[in-house]
């Protein structure tokens, strides 16, 4: 006898019960407990309260059932059984989405080079002129991966990206009243990252891994809709950011990963530099980036002319896990070693600013200063 279990966590099961009749070849059933039993007739038979719902679309390649006795774990309820026998992969409970043809769109993979990524939140932290910060908040507060915040350019929401399951989508928080949920901005059958408000202003920008992998950038307006390519040719794109007339410089993945200046009038895109961090940000008051560049084993952050595509050295990069780093209003640069929050201002030196340890912050990571300089957003690993 085979068993179908459309769980995370398959638990043995004693005595389920009668058979009941299977659903018909093109149906989708949707298990209420997730077990299923596959007699040898390869008739699937739903038990303990699962029903069938009505047939929908394709949902993709077919997949072999499981041999005699095996288990097949899945991370979702919806799955459709082929004319066949065969097994059509599930798709995630409300996110079934049609597109032209009507082949409903499975949950792309996460990005390329990157394993599941870990629990974190989004805390926001009042910022002192100093780099001094005070009342500290979470506002996501949530068991999964809420991250890569960045603030809207006046200052009164912060974009981020939040992933619910397999799903991840642009999310937005309006801190000034400090008391409302995070709401979504985008909802895609796609997976959506690292949000940033356009220069007009009118729209945001997001890597996008798409429903066959790849991963690019893509801009939708401000409230998530009208999905458009802005770089057609230019894959896989890890992180961006916008530079004068049009142009971005982007990290690209790849062995090595390196950084690109592509301008979206053309579509092209010009190797500049290799081993580079994922931290790319527009200079307060300048036309030029700042990107980190390791050089051996010593990393700098740098500042990137797009016109000349040169790089010059800023400030020797602090020691930290992954090199993140944001800017102040006033041209200060902000980084963090896991315990203290540290700053620069310009001389190429490093004072401490805060002790992140006390506040119950170890082990931040990204960083985003609001236009006002007055906040701060950090990603904290989830506290256990």
């Amino acid at each position: 006898m085979r068993w179908l279990a459309l769980v995370l966590i398959v638990s043995a099961l004693a005595g389920v019960g009668a058979h009941q009749p299977g659903p018909a070849p093109g149906q989708l059933l949707e298990a209420s407990t997730r077990i299923a039993r596959i007699p040898w007739g390869g008739v699937l038979v739903p038990l303990l309260g699962s029903r069938p719902v009505p047939a929908r679309a394709a949902i993709g390649p077919q997949q072999p059932l499981p041999a005699s006795n095996r288990v097949l774990a899945t991370d979702t309820s919806v799955a459709r059984l082929a004319p066949e026998g065969a097994l059509v992969p599930p798709i995630k409970s409300g996110r079934v989405s049609a597109p032209a043809g009507g082949a409903v769109q499975q949950p792309p993979r996460a990005p390329v080079g990157t394993s599941a990524p870990p629990d974190t939140d989004v805390w926001l932290a009042r910022l002192g002129p100093d780099g001094a910060i005070t009342q500290p908040i979470n506002i996501t507060d949530r068991k999964g991966y809420d991250n890569q915040p960045s603030f809207t350019p006046d200052g009164k929401a912060i974009l981020f990206t939040r992933r619910d399951g397999e799903q991840t989508d642009i999310y937005t928080y309006d801190f000034t009243s400090r008391s409302s949920l995070p709401t979504p901005v985008t909802n895609t059958p796609e997976s959506e990252y690292s949000p940033t408000v356009t220069p007009d202003g009118a729209g945001i920008s997001v890597i996008r891994v798409e429903a066959d992998g790849s991963q690019r950038l893509w801009r939708f307006t401000r409230d998530g809709q009208s999905p458009q390519l802005v770089l057609a040719n230019v894959k896989p794109v890890g992180y961006h950011a916008w530079g004068p007339g049009g142009t971005l410089a982007l990290f690209v993945l790849g062995n090595p990963n390196t950084l690109q200046v592509a301008d979206t009038r053309t579509g092209r895109a010009t190797i500049v530099a290799q081993r580079i961090g994922r931290s790319l940000h527009r200079i307060p008051g300048r036309g030029t980036i700042s990107v980190l560049q390791s050089e051996g084993d010593v990393r700098w952050i740098k500042a990137l002319d797009i016109g000349t595509r040169t790089l010059t050295p800023i400030v020797r990069a602090i020691e930290s896990a992954d090199g993140d780093y944001a800017w102040t209003p006033d041209g200060a640069i902000l980084m963090s070693d896991g315990r203290r929050l540290m700053r620069s201002s310009g001389d190429g030196q490093w004072q401490a600013a805060a002790d992140l340890s006390a506040l119950g912050l170890e082990g931040v990571s990204r960083l985003a200063v609001s236009p006002d300089g007055r906040w701060l957003a950090m990603v904290v690993p989830e506290r256990k």
